[in-house]
């Protein structure tokens, strides 16, 4: 399947780089990024339900247009929708140049992958390693969480900014990206966590507390609570409906991860730049335990999770044999990452299909009970891909 056969190139890569001893370039990244953009941008409708709401969405808004009604017009019932305004903002523009939904997922992907190139581009020095990383901890999740992921996109571009001390472009990309999805307001305090390296022992108390707190499920309440301040009720009502019972494969992430960076730790250095990343993914650890005991809590952890592979990428560089193991160690997590959600998402990824021909996959449920559009299935194309208004 393309998923493995990707991550095998990208791997072999990486054995080369690391055996020959040269750096992979920038325009590796590049063709890295474009060929996981690709791969994201023309699938058909993989990944989950909410492509389908986010098409049916776009769908809305170029009828809104086609019927003359004034995009910014208050009278505009997108402007009172439940999504985020940026993102409405972001369906309406897209409406002005394509009527059809495949090419608004692909615009949004492009939009996406871009940003986090310019990530990796500028972040990290072994882009190998950090492909693999991201492969194994995240990739997947781009291909339906479109929202969430332009907002985690933008922040992981704002570090730079929390890095050199820049408040007000800080603050701009974090309040667009909270604009985009309101989840993002989890990211705000990143700018006021010390740069300061903390003990261990300071590290592994704080967490046994911040376990047994998330144990005790007041976490997950004040959640539900900032779902009905901010509006979003309804949303945070249907995450919850996949279940708040223990999540013990949060911990079990925590604990291997957190004794990789642990046993390296003299290792990082103790300067702003590496340890703002490092910080980050001592947050992202944290946040997993006290919602341990919520559905989505690994959502939360994304716009910390840039800091995770930062950290991980940087002990595992080297050319001593220590490096090597932890580097082999990092390789062999996150390819059993990357596996379990190849296999464990079933048909939501599995066979790859491409909007390019007509029809459907076989056996395809999430098609068969959101699918809105049956024209879709005759003609992918039959709403005009470029339409300019």
């Amino acid at each position: 399947m393309v998923y493995i056969v990707v991550y095998i190139i990208i791997t072999l890569s990486m054995i080369y780089f690391n055996e020959s001893n040269h750096k992979a370039s920038v325009s590796w990244l590049l063709s890295v990024m474009i060929i996981l953009g690709v791969i994201v941008g023309f699938s058909d409708m993989l990944g989950g339900y909410d492509r389908y709401i986010y098409g049916d969405l776009f769908d809305y808004s170029v009828d809104l247009l086609l019927e003359g009604q004034n995009s910014l017009s208050q009278e505009n019932v997108l402007m009172h929708s439940d999504y985020e305004i940026a993102y409405v903002y972001l369906n309406m523009l897209i409406a002005h140049i394509t009527d059809n939904r495949y090419i608004f997922i692909f615009i949004v992907t492009i939009i996406i992958y871009i940003l986090l190139f310019k990530s990796f581009k500028d972040y990290f020095e072994d882009y190998p390693m950090a492909i693999i990383l991201f492969l194994g901890l995240y990739f997947f999740f781009t291909f339906t969480y479109l929202r969430q992921a332009l907002a985690v996109a933008l922040s992981w571009y704002a570090y730079r900014y929390v890095i050199d001390r820049r408040i007000i472009p800080f603050f701009i990309c974090a309040f667009i990206a909270y604009k985009f999805h309101n989840s993002a307001i989890i990211f705000f305090p990143l700018y006021f966590i010390p740069a300061k390296k903390i003990s261990k022992k300071v590290i592994l108390i704080s967490f046994t507390i911040a376990l047994a707190i998330g144990i005790t499920g007041i976490t997950t309440g004040l959640y539900s609570l900032y779902g009905e301040v901010s509006n979003t009720g309804q949303r945070v009502g249907q995450y919850e409906e996949a279940g708040n019972d223990f999540r013990i494969e949060y911990v079990v992430e925590v604990i291997i991860f957190l004794y990789f960076i642990l046993k390296r730790y003299d290792k990082i250095p103790n300067e702003r730049y590496h340890v703002v990343f490092l910080n980050s993914s001592l947050v992202f650890f944290l946040i997993l335990l006290l919602f341990v005991k919520s559905a989505t809590a690994g959502r939360q952890t994304w716009y910390y999770m840039l800091g995770l592979i930062y950290t991980l990428n940087y002990i595992s560089m080297g050319r001593t044999q220590t490096a090597k193991k932890y580097r082999l160690m990092v390789y062999v997590v996150c390819s059993l990452l990357f596996l379990r959600i190849v296999f464990s998402w079933g048909n939501l990824i599995n066979p790859y299909k491409t909007f390019l021909t007509n029809g459907s996959r076989e056996n395809d449920r999430i098609h068969d009970t959101y699918e809105y559009d049956p024209n879709y299935d005759k003609d992918k194309f039959y709403r005009p891909i470029i339409h300019i208004k």
